[in-house]
């Protein structure tokens, strides 16, 4: 019976209605929150921290449809950055952030 019923995957989370990316506080002192919500199950997402250069600080790999990071500031030098989510090849998400 079970080798041929179909499968039918029960993921942990709902996906959002949305893809949706915060970040704060901002400015950072000390620490600043990435959050995210993906609109698909079966997500293939790249969370980035890149300075203004265009050269990636920080990278995290996630497949989770909602989650969050707490980045600490300690060794990111003060100044601007983007923080950009990148879902299965696309952007789906763009925030600036000011460290001071």
């Amino acid at each position: 019976y079970l080798k041929s019923s179909a499968v039918i995957p029960i993921p942990a989370q709902k996906p959002a209605k949305e893809n949706i990316l915060m970040v704060y506080p901002n400015p950072a002192r000390g620490y600043f929150i990435i959050r995210y919500e993906l609109n698909n199950y079966y997500a293939d997402a790249i969370v980035q921290l890149t300075d203004f250069n265009g050269r990636v600080v920080k990278s995290y790999n996630t497949s989770m449809t909602k989650d969050y990071l707490v980045i600490p500031t300690q060794g990111l030098a003060k100044g601007n950055y983007i923080v950009k989510l990148t879902l299965n090849g696309k952007d789906v998400g763009v925030q600036k952030i000011a460290v001071q």
